[in-house]
């Protein structure tokens, strides 16, 4: 069974009225966002498509709006990875910055 991702096009609105709605003057916004297609553990067929592809979509989205972005892909998204990012993430963080966890997989 394929499954494909189609919800790039939602997120990149939510993602843009989200980041529109807000009047705070961020320093420097942040983002952790992780796709993953592989899942070689689970039988044949669990695989998906799409899901890096549209974490690539919202790290460009996000990179133009002016985040600094994280990106996990399929072998690095490893759970020990996106917790240690999520760390990395709290430690820097300042008053008045904003932050999104994307997650497509």
């Amino acid at each position: 069974m394929i499954i494909r991702s189609n919800c790039t096009l939602f997120t990149l609105a939510a993602l843009i009225g989200l980041v529109g709605a807000t009047s705070v003057s961020a320093r420097a916004d942040k983002a952790l966002v992780v796709g993953v297609n592989e899942y070689p553990k689970l039988a044949n067929g669990s695989n998906l498509e799409g899901c890096v592809n549209d974490a690539h979509n919202i790290q460009k989205s996000l990179t133009a709006l002016g985040f600094e972005v994280t990106t996990l892909i399929d072998d690095s998204a490893l759970k020990q990875n996106i917790l240690d990012a999520l760390i990395k993430l709290k430690s820097v963080s300042h008053s008045g910055e904003r932050y999104v966890f994307y997650f497509a997989g």
